[in-house]
């Protein structure tokens, strides 16, 4: 990583002024979005980690995703995810967190975006978590930017946008690349595209799961869940 120098603190301001700014145009732009399940906007997920919907269409998960564990694992769990909404923060730090650890290879996690309309910085977080990962050191990049944002952020739009040219600087991230990235657009459709696949699967609000077993067969986890209530799935994902 460079030291300290005379660009770093510009490249923080032109980096913080494009994250704004795509908040901005985000909010003007985007139409409401369902904030059912479990979404920060109500008050618990819901009960059961089954609802009707149409999983099966989710997309298959392909070498354009990020996945935490490996790809050919036996297990896909695809999870919607919005960096600002504090039902997502919860089950990424703790049940995705307990999902890695009690079976690593046997489960790949994949994350897909689905930033709320309610949520307008989540947009361009998610933009920035795609050029963390373009400049830096790709899949495993992309990761620690999420875990970084889910650990520091308020939630329910609270974090504070100035902090992103650092995270991603202390990353190791290159900051001329990182900074092009943003103000490129070249990964706008990739977020629009990731929301479409959530509804086409049956969303109804963040975070949202899809369980893929060996078989093809598939599970949804709608809200929060915890493990508890995660793991059997896994298992009968699984075969077990």
């Amino acid at each position: 990583m460079r030291q300290n120098n005379d660009y770093t603190v510009p490249f923080a301001i032109i980096a913080a002024a494009v994250i704004i700014g795509a908040a901005i145009i985000y909010t003007a732009t985007m139409p409401k979005t369902n904030t059912k399940a479990g979404d920060s906007t109500t008050n618990t997920p819901k009960p059961t980690a089954q609802q009707t919907g149409n999983p099966s269409n989710v997309k298959p998960v392909n070498d354009g995703d990020h996945i935490l564990g490996p790809k050919n694992a036996s297990v896909d769990l695809i999870v919607f995810s919005d960096l600002e909404c504090s039902y997502c923060k919860t089950f990424h730090e703790t049940t995705l967190q307990q999902v890695h650890q009690t079976y690593g290879n046997q489960v790949a996690i994949v994350y897909r975006h689905y930033p709320l309309s309610i949520h307008p910085k989540a947009f361009p977080e998610a933009i920035a978590a795609e050029c963390a990962a373009d400049a830096g050191n790709g899949n495993e990049t992309f990761w620690a930017f999420v875990d970084k944002i889910f650990a520091i952020t308020p939630s329910d739009n609270g974090l504070d946008l100035t902090l992103i040219p650092g995270i991603v600087k202390n990353l190791g991230v290159d900051e001329t690349k990182f900074t092009t990235c943003l103000d490129s657009g070249k990964f706008d459709q990739v977020i629009a595209d990731d929301s479409q696949d959530g509804k086409n699967s049956g969303l109804e609000g963040t975070p949202y799961s899809i369980i893929i077993g060996k078989d093809g067969s598939t599970s949804v986890v709608n809200g929060a869940q915890p493990f508890s209530v995660v793991q059997p799935l896994i298992e009968k994902a699984l075969g077990h």
